[in-house]
């Protein structure tokens, strides 16, 4: 597909139009129009972020310098800005000379002068670039010059080497060759590559590590020795191929056996989109892999035009969801003006719906059982050792061998509940209750409308009155209140259990609840610490 063209002009005319207060939802667009706003909004918003001195700010610049910057400057080259925009110019101009001493800088950095598409005039900064990864390659792959090998370290130093490659360097036999024996030792029994030996399989890396093996496969391909190698693993290629095509969502990370995590999910995506891409496929399985991301992106992208997740790379996700959605093109022939003042308004209008007024009291007083033990092979959360939809906590019953307790969190936030009950470990299950009552006022609705805001960093069950609301298997989240389960409440006794998983790192939680504007409900809603009278 080609590269989406940008409608700069219109964007500027439309800084200076009002909306009118009537337009409240956006109109049904095509994917292509949609796609081609969210493109024009993300590359706004990192033109916004550059620095004086061109450069982009990244939280661990003293080890990564000018590393972000080369990967800015390679994502507004692909997203359609022209080379003589300024914005480009002064990147450039803070990238020339320097010498990047980490395999992500070393990677972006070749990427970005290759997209400049003057091989003559950076070749002997490119020849320098490729020289560093040649020369720090560790039994065939690459790691951070203090630290262990990764997947990840492979996949950048692959994509530099590609586009040293597509500069008309030479890239010498052995160093492919070792290459394409060393990453094999990274696949796990299921078919799926993770990050280091130790750890499971994930689609992030499964999917980089397919495309750098796309990369081996073009790059290697006058040398009769590394397309032997290649050959010789083509049954372990394809279980990868079949692990992703069974485990890729666009929803999140898929991690081990049974869970995903939102963590690394957007260079997940620009994984898939390079693997399809350098393969010429249009679908993993049974899926549209490009239109179920690329809706997924348009839902997640921010008011600002960015993709954050709270996990301070806003930077970095907004250019990998640039370089997954580039691949799209506009259509000339629809009212653009009109549909992107719409989105706009709505896209802003649902941030500003979604906020909690911070004001509003965390429920501190829980029923607690647990925690217990398992394994990732146990898959605790979707077949716990009870029947959460019958749990009646009451002090000192017992709960499949472990016994219920009345545990007082944080008022404050987030409560780490193996921390708060001096118990360690990792894999485990806790289920919480708590029982609260909706009083009806004279001028509320029969039913009330409420958002349960919750802090969780792993997976989770949620239950009201016995009936599921939420579940998900989603892990390694930053702990940043962002579950929101919309409830229906009749007047009257309510019970909320909800299960807590934890994968690794802290057994968090808090809740609290408001109405489904985010606003306080006070004395509508009633908690009964000990349990409601004669429920």
């Amino acid at each position: 597909m080609s590269t989406a063209l940008l409608c700069f002009p219109l964007l500027a005319a439309l800084a200076g139009t009002s909306i009118p207060p009537s337009l409240q939802e956006p109109p049904p667009v095509s994917l292509e129009v949609a796609v081609n706003r969210a493109i024009a909004r993300g590359v706004d918003f990192l033109r916004r972020q550059q620095r004086p001195d061109g450069t982009w700010h990244h939280q661990e610049e003293h080890r990564y310098p000018f590393g972000l910057t080369s990967l800015c400057g390679y994502t507004l080259v692909k997203s359609g800005i022209r080379r003589s925009d300024p914005v480009l110019l002064k990147a450039i101009e803070a990238v020339r000379g320097q010498e990047f001493r980490m395999v992500y800088s070393a990677g972006c950095h070749l990427l970005f002068l290759e997209a400049l598409k003057e091989p003559h005039h950076w070749r002997e900064e490119a020849q320098r670039t490729t020289d560093f990864l040649l020369q720090h390659q560790v039994r065939g792959l690459w790691a951070y010059p203090d630290r262990h090998i990764d997947m990840s370290n492979v996949q950048f130093a692959l994509l530099g080497l590609r586009a040293a490659y597509l500069m008309d360097l030479e890239i010498p036999r052995d160093n492919l060759a070792d290459c394409a024996k060393g990453l094999w030792k990274y696949q796990k029994k299921d078919g799926g590559f993770a990050y280091t030996p130790d750890q499971s399989s994930t689609a992030g890396m499964t999917g980089a590590t397919l495309a750098s093996l796309a990369v081996l496969q073009e790059i290697g391909s006058q040398h009769t020795m590394v397309r032997g190698i290649l050959k010789k693993r083509a049954k372990q290629h394809q279980a990868a191929v079949r692990w992703l095509e069974q485990n890729f969502t666009a929803e999140g990370n898929r991690v081990g056996l049974f869970a995903w995590k939102p963590s690394w999910h957007y260079p997940n995506l620009w994984a898939v989109e390079r693997f399809c891409g350098l393969t010429g496929r249009e679908r993993l399985g049974e899926q549209d892999w490009y239109r179920a991301g690329a809706q997924w992106l348009i839902e997640q992208q921010k008011a600002s035009g960015a993709w954050d997740k709270g996990d301070h790379r806003v930077l970095e996700d907004t250019c990998f969801a640039l370089l997954f959605l580039r691949r799209a093109t506009i259509t000339a022939d629809e009212e653009l003006a009109m549909l992107y003042q719409k989105m706009d308004q709505a896209k802003f209008a649902a941030e500003r719906n979604l906020k909690i007024d911070p004001a509003i009291p965390f429920w501190t007083q829980w029923w607690l059982a647990g925690p217990w033990d398992g394994t990732e092979a146990d898959n605790l959360l979707a077949d716990p050792p009870f029947q959460p939809q019958a749990c009646r906590p009451k002090n000192r019953r017992k709960i499949a061998r472990r016994s219920w307790q009345q545990v007082e969190l944080s008022d404050r936030g987030w409560t780490d509940l193996e921390a708060h009950l001096e118990i360690g470990g990792d894999h485990l299950l806790w289920v919480l209750a708590l029982d609260f009552a909706y009083r009806r006022g004279t001028e509320d609705p029969p039913e009330l409308d409420a958002l349960l805001w919750l802090n969780l960093e792993d997976g989770w069950d949620l239950y009201l009155d016995g009936k599921r609301q939420s579940f998900s298997r989603r892990v390694q989240a930053p702990i940043i209140e962002d579950v929101r389960v919309p409830v229906r409440l009749s007047p009257g006794a309510h019970r909320l259990v909800v299960l807590v998983e934890d994968y690794g790192g802290a057994s968090a939680f808090s809740c609290r609840i408001s109405d489904s504007q985010g606003r306080a409900l006070g004395s509508r809603v009633v908690v009964y610490p000990d349990g409601i009278p004669n429920r």
